[in-house]
């Protein structure tokens, strides 16, 4: 914890979001999401469509449904 907590995370980069989503919650994974969009350069657009990350993002949302239904 005290590692990240070092990071600043303003500007992300996604490749970490799965990191930012265990340390720091939903809330704030889905407020760099959509900063990662908002940035729409290269690198974002490139992290966007990577299926790794697009398929951890499905598995949060399949978590957090889950989550809701027990």
């Amino acid at each position: 914890m005290k590692l990240l907590a070092n990071i600043n995370t303003n500007k992300i980069n996604g490749v970490i979001l799965p990191l930012i989503y265990t340390v720091y919650g939903k809330k704030e994974y889905e407020k760099r999401w959509q900063q990662l969009i908002k940035e729409n350069d290269l690198w974002s657009n490139v992290l966007l469509h990577d299926p790794r990350l697009l398929s951890v993002k499905n598995e949060f949302n399949t978590i957090g449904v889950m989550r809701t239904s027990a």
